[in-house]
């Protein structure tokens, strides 16, 4: 089992402006597979109406479970 937490810095239309490792899992294969999803998984959706932000960072977990 490992959680990797990555932070992603995204724009107002989706774009993902740059992805980050926040805690690895200690796992070099988990890590990197997270941030190939997260950049795999751009664009993301547009901000709703009510935020002015033109860029935001988020917080995401990614948690493996693993068995044999």
């Amino acid at each position: 089992k490992g959680e990797v937490r990555l932070a992603l810095h995204l724009s107002t239309d989706g774009s993902l402006i740059e992805p980050r490792l926040e805690r690895s899992s200690g796992f070099s294969v988990l890590d990197e597979s997270a941030l190939t999803t997260a950049k795999q998984c751009a664009p993301y959706p547009e901000f709703p109406s009510g935020i002015s932000e033109q860029e935001i960072w988020i917080q995401v977990p990614i948690v493996y479970n693993i068995s044999e």
